[in-house]
C-alpha cells in the first residue's frame, strides 16, 4: 500500500510544534533508513511512499518515544493532519461544511490519500454518521487511530460537541470492512 505526501507531511510538523526541534531531531534519528531518507529530505504532497515504512512505523515510533507506546499519539496527529489540512487548504470549503457534506466530501477522496482503499458513508442523519472502508489492506491501529482523530477534529471544525467515534467492525479484527459510528450534539 502507498500513502500520499500529504498525508506524511504533518508528522514532523506535529513532533516539533508539540515536543520541539531536539525531539524532531531525535525521533528523525531513529526511524528506519528508508524512513529518515524521506522525512529529511522535501517531501512533495503529490508523490506516494510505502504505507508501513514512512507512514505507520514512524507514527508507531513517535507514540513509542512521546506517548508511553499509547496510541493517543496516531490520534493526535490525526487531529493535527485536520486542523492542518482544512485550515490550510480547504478554509473556504469549510466555512460553509455542514457535518454531513463535510463527511461525505472526505469519503470521496480518501482514496486520493491511500492506495489501494475505499471508504464510503453508509448513513447519514442530522447527528449521526457511519463509515465503512471497505478497502485497505494493510490497515493498522496506527492508520486508524489517525484516521478517527482526522475525523473527531474535522467534526470540532465544523462546531459539533460531544463527538463519539466507536470502530464496530474493523478490517484489523478479521471484519470485512471497518465501520465507524459517529454521533454528536
Amino acid at each position: 500500500m502507498e500513502v500520499k505526501g500529504s498525508a506524511i507531511i504533518v508528522l514532523p510538523k506535529f513532533i516539533k510544534s508539540n515536543f520541539g526541534t531536539k525531539n524532531l531531531n531525535i525521533w528523525l534519528d531513529s526511524l528506519s533508513e528508508e524512513a529518515k531518507k524521506v522525512y529529511k529530505s522535501k517531501i512533495l504532497i503529490s508523490s506516494w511512499f510505502p504505507l508501513k515504512t514512512v507512514f505507520v512505523e514512524p507514527t508507531r515510533k513517535m507514540c513509542d518515544m512521546f506517548y508511553r507506546k499509547n496510541l493517543k499519539g496516531a490520534w493526535e496527529v490525526g487531529r493535527f493532519s485536520a486542523e492542518y489540512s482544512l485550515k490550510e487548504f480547504y478554509k473556504a470549503y469549510v466555512r460553509v461544511a455542514t457535518p454531513q457534506s463535510l463527511t461525505k466530501r472526505a469519503s470521496q477522496i480518501f482514496g486520493a490519500y491511500y492506495k489501494p482503499s475505499s471508504m464510503r458513508v453508509i448513513e447519514i442523519s442530522e447527528k449521526k454518521i457511519l463509515l465503512k472502508i471497505t478497502e485497505f489492506p494493510e490497515m493498522d491501529e496506527i492508520v486508524e487511530n489517525r484516521i478517527l482523530g482526522w475525523v473527531e477534529k474535522a467534526l470540532e471544525i465544523c462546531d459539533c460537541k460531544n463527538i463519539k467515534l466507536e470502530v464496530v467492525k474493523s478490517l484489523i479484527r478479521g471484519d470485512p470492512a471497518s465501520e465507524i459510528d459517529i454521533t454528536w450534539d
